[in-house]
């Protein structure tokens, strides 16, 4: 199985989330391993295959999820590899072939309001994946606890969505790097098209007492200036 990178996202300090389209089916797909998370030395710049709009092929793969994580499929990493990387005209027009309107023509009806976010009840779902290629562009800003969110219009209404995009943190994963979430945030307020990768997260309860559920995120912004950018690229010149 082949897939091109669209999806490429931080986790804790030393592991990473990956996920692409099939090249054949245009379907999303998440590699993963049992029981594990993907480490950052599977990065294309740490010796492994994955980087944003990178081709790869991940060899032999087992469908494995379970509502919503439809797209999650077994692979071994040792036997996965980059074949070349998308130049930007490439990827972008890949990314508008599998992008809606709107997060409903992403997750369906399962995907409800939980005051001012999104979320899917824990084992519903059909999709934890998806791009959008909004009307009005998201507004970047990072709060006082130094974490990175989008303010994404949607269906008239305003969601206030965590920012997981790799590309805009440090080496530890945690520190932003506020140069190029300004820079970027600067061309999307200049009307600099968009598509935007959008999944839930696994299950989890904010508070306690409170059910588990599948909480929306913004995984990674594909900008048309530059939509094949991985974290090493310079600023783009405003």
């Amino acid at each position: 199985m082949r897939i091109v990178v669209n999806h490429l996202t931080r986790m804790m300090k030393g592991y990473i989330c990956a996920a692409g389209i099939d090249t054949e089916t245009h379907a999303h797909i998440r590699p993963v391993l049992p029981g594990m998370r993907l480490r950052a030395h599977l990065l294309e710049p740490m010796g492994g295959p994955f980087n944003m709009a990178a081709l790869v092929d991940l060899g032999e793969t087992h469908p494995c999820g379970n509502p919503p994580e439809t797209e999650d499929v077994e692979f071994q990493p040792a036997r996965a590899a980059r074949v070349r990387t998308l130049p930007g005209e490439e990827f972008w027009k890949l990314l508008r072939s599998v992008s809606e309107s709107c997060l409903g023509d992403v997750f369906g009806s399962e995907l409800e309001r939980v005051g001012h976010t999104l979320a899917i009840e824990q084992g519903r779902g059909v999709v934890s994946l998806g791009c959008i290629a909004p009307k009005r562009a998201p507004a970047l800003a990072i709060d006082r606890f130094d974490r990175i969110r989008a303010l994404v219009a949607d269906e008239g209404s305003y969601y206030d969505l965590p920012v997981t995009d790799l590309r805009f943190y440090g080496n530890d994963h945690q520190s932003p790097r506020e140069e190029l979430v300004e820079n970027v945030g600067e061309r999307l307020a200049r009307g600099v098209p968009v598509i935007v990768s959008v999944g839930v997260t696994r299950p989890f309860a904010v508070r306690e007492g409170e059910p588990p559920r599948h909480w929306l995120q913004v995984n990674n912004l594909h900008l048309e200036d530059a939509p094949a950018w991985t974290g090493s690229t310079t600023v783009i010149e405003r």
